[in-house]
């Protein structure tokens, strides 16, 4: 993940999308990133009357450009004053677009919201956002389902959580969020959740596992801690539901933002634990 030398913005200028500026103006300014805020225009297709002729591009008028050009110049212009900033606009699927153009423009972080609001919809992910996170590579920082009523994204970030399953590349994971914590002088907590048993022994075998499946992962951190040369104010391993201890515990503590690590299922894309921490988490999430 590091260096951080360009961020990129996927804009289709919502509010929701408005409130994670902050985020990448204050990550932009700490490491002298280039913020790239890239607009995506679906393509029009024209199906003409008469048969033997599939679906026809239709270019868009000159003026429709030129005035989307001039709402993204003025996007969130006054957040971004004085940063180094660069404003896109291209033609085509905004997922294919986002994705080649991290992946061709050497892209480390993508910051976007996950566009779930109102009490049904708090747990879901949009479509563009979801499939970002499943085609992309780079890190990639997503918001909580925040509404107007909130009062935005926060500016600054005083208070880190990172997950570690201590199955992948658990090291890397962090190294990245030691790294994010000791920049902007933010504090940083550790937690590694425990599955608990899945099948019916006795009490005694119970707490014996519990006592030594702690230590095994409380000595694994330790290690980690020392390669990584972190310092983290506390460090928690408790058993139970992944997703539903690491969302209490972020609000517990108040986290500004969680930390998980970029795990892959078999189809290449996130893990349905990583979904479900980013649309549940309190906070926003930084998946690497």
């Amino acid at each position: 993940m590091y260096p951080i030398s360009r961020i990129l913005v996927p804009v289709d200028f919502s509010e929701r999308c408005k409130e994670m500026i902050p985020y990448a103006a204050l990550l932009g300014a700490k490491y002298d990133a280039e913020i790239v805020l890239l607009h995506a225009v679906n393509p029009v297709y024209s199906i003409p009357a008469a048969g033997g002729f599939g679906p026809l591009l239709v270019p868009l008028p000159a003026s429709t450009m030129e005035n989307l050009a001039r709402r993204l110049e003025g996007f969130a212009a006054d957040l971004l004053a004085g940063l180094n900033v660069r404003r896109l606009i291209y033609e085509g699927d905004p997922v294919e677009q986002v994705s080649e153009f991290a992946q061709k423009s050497d892209v480390q972080l993508i910051i976007m919201p996950t566009h779930g609001y109102g009490v049904m919809r708090r747990f879901l992910i949009g479509s563009v956002t979801a499939k970002i996170l499943h085609d992309v590579t780079c890190a990639v920082l997503t918001s909580r389902h925040v509404t107007p009523d909130d009062g935005g994204t926060p500016k600054t970030i005083t208070n880190v959580l990172c997950a570690l399953d201590l199955r992948g590349p658990s090291q890397g994971i962090l190294a990245s969020a030691t790294r994010l914590a000791q920049d902007l002088r933010a504090r940083l907590s550790v937690i590694h959740v425990i599955a608990p048993l899945d099948h019916r022994v006795s009490e005694e075998l119970t707490l014996r596992w519990r006592r030594e499946t702690e230590a095994a992962a409380r000595a694994e951190i330790a290690q980690l801690l020392s390669i990584t040369e972190a310092v983290p104010a506390d460090t928690y391993v408790q058993e139970g539901d992944v997703v539903k201890i690491i969302s209490a515990l972020a609000e517990s503590i108040q986290a500004d933002l969680v930390v998980i690590g970029r795990g892959r299922d078999e189809t290449g894309g996130l893990k349905p634990t990583g979904y479900s921490i980013i649309r549940q988490a309190p906070c926003a999430v930084l998946s690497v």
